[in-house]
């Protein structure tokens, strides 16, 4: 633990649904955790599958708040009353609300604002309205605030965005891999696919949403069906699109062959047990659900989106990159993985790299706390 007399660190973030930001959260907090520091967790709403994973030492606290700017002056008047050394709030969207309320709160407070994915992509997915008005938050009252962004793709592109010369932006990878990962990764996994001799898994995992980009791979996954019958889908994950995405699988004529069960508290297992791995994000931050393959063992193929996958798969190094949004050079990468033996066995500085350990380490120092 530092020596600093305040160790109270704050986390802010919406809410703990089952989405890569919360889950790093809960990590981070953990972490901290472990090396002695009180930690607070704050959120806009008391929502998530995520909840029942909140650590008995944390002290949860929930503002009951619809949207963001509703949250400034409780948050404020949190801050001042309980004086944290650091609010560590995560997404853009928190960024500027962390920042007014810091202020407002009158109080000296160290202020690190997480962005976990990249920016510009975001922006282009939202209305031009509310992208604009984002961007105009973030460069009017986020001057003060640093910044850490998960690969330093999405940091090159922060810094492009916020326009500030002066900016302080950290490229933190997410913590993905901690002590208990390879126990997890050694459960039995319960789906029949597995045992069905001759028959070949495709994994992807991830939220049902746009930007995961299933609906190439279901297009994809049509292609290589068609050349060979000996393959299954399991797509995991729980999201918005869920209804769109059976349709689609349904018109391909994929329903006995795609299967969506939904969330999964421990994709590990799966991971382990797969044939290949796909990863067909439209955009990213990093790409948890790829190191956690990556680290299991199994074959990936990943799109070239911004940003993360590069990265973690070193140019190419451990997987075969195809560009986002393209089902046909996706089916192909995804037929010549099958076709090839196992995938290259990580390197310990790379697994390094993402450890918990080394993670929670980083945004200590970021955070003056070491």
């Amino acid at each position: 633990m530092s020596d600093k007399v305040n160790n109270n660190i704050a986390l802010l973030i919406p809410n703990l649904a089952c989405g890569g930001a919360e889950r790093v959260m809960l990590t981070l907090a953990h972490g901290f955790l472990s090396c002695g520091y009180q930690v607070n967790l704050l959120l806009l709403r008391r929502e998530g599958e995520l909840l029942e994973l909140v650590p008995p030492e944390v002290n949860l606290v929930v503002f009951n708040a619809r949207k963001p700017r509703q949250v400034i002056l409780p948050l404020a008047y949190w801050l001042r009353k309980y004086r944290p050394a650091v609010l560590l709030s995560s997404l853009s969207q928190l960024a500027w609300v962390s920042s007014l309320a810091c202020r407002f709160s009158g109080v000296d407070i160290r202020l690190v604002c997480r962005e976990e994915n990249t920016l510009t992509s975001v922006l282009k997915n939202m209305n031009s309205l509310s992208a604009d008005l984002r961007l105009w938050l973030l460069r009017s009252f986020c001057g003060e605030a640093e910044f850490v962004c998960v690969s330093d793709g999405a940091a090159t592109d922060l810094k492009k965005n916020i326009r500030r010369a002066n900016a302080v932006v950290y490229s933190i990878p997410n913590p993905v891999i901690d002590e208990q990962f390879y126990q997890r990764a050694k459960i039995k996994v319960e789906h029949t696919w597995f045992y069905e001799e001759g028959i070949k898994v495709i994994l992807a995992v991830g939220r049902l949403h746009i930007q995961k980009g299933f609906d190439v791979l279901l297009k994809a996954f049509s292609k290589v069906y068609s050349n060979r019958q000996d393959v299954r889908l399991l797509i995991m994950g729980e999201g918005p699109d869920r209804a769109f995405l059976e349709q689609q699988r349904d018109k391909l004529g994929l329903r006995e062959v795609v299967d969506m069960p939904g969330f999964v508290a421990n994709p590990l297992p799966y991971m382990t047990n797969a044939d290949l791995f796909v990863f067909s994000s439209r955009w990213e931050g990093l790409g948890n659900a790829l190191i956690e393959a990556l680290a299991c063992g199994v074959k990936v193929v990943a799109t070239d989106c911004p940003n993360g996958p590069r990265e973690i798969l070193e140019n190419g190094r451990y997987g075969e990159l195809v560009p986002p949004d393209d089902p046909e050079a996706l089916a192909v990468a995804m037929m010549r993985a099958l076709r090839t033996r196992k995938s290259l066995s990580v390197s310990f500085r790379w697994l390094e790299r993402y450890s918990v350990k080394q993670v929670v380490s980083r945004h200590l120092e970021v955070m003056g706390l070491k």
